[in-house]
Order: C-alpha cells, then structure tokens, then sequence
C-alpha cells in the first residue's frame, strides 16, 4: 500500500511522485501511465490522498446540495 503517513511507504511528495512514474515492479505495481493515468493528475491526486491520511477529506461521497 503506498501509505503517506510518515510511517508509510511514500511519505514525502517527491516518493509518491516517483512511485507514480516508476511503479513498484519488486511489488507487482505497475506505472500510473501503465495503467491510464496521465501524470497532469499527479499533484491533485497526491493532495486528495495526503488529506485523507491526515484527516482533513473524509470517504465517501459529498452532501447533495438542494437547487
């Protein structure tokens, strides 16, 4: 799993965006481009995940908001 919690295994923005280039092959996980993602979405995706370790973004889907 690529944790982003000092404690995992890509805490810093530079290991995750090398993680996403590269891949893990030694774990059986393939590049971000292998698999359809388009690095322009790199940093938003980091961020999105960096928050949801820290607590800031909770799962599951946004409130509905009433027109």
């Amino acid at each position: 799993m690529l944790g982003l919690r000092p404690d995992g295994g890509a805490p810093t923005r530079e290991e995750f965006m090398k993680v996403m280039a590269e891949g893990r092959p030694d774990k059986g996980m393939p590049t971000a481009a292998k698999i359809g993602i388009d690095s322009t979405y790199f940093e938003g995706l980091y961020l999105y995940l960096k928050g949801r370790s820290d607590g800031r973004f909770h799962g599951g889907r946004p409130a509905r908001r009433e027109p």
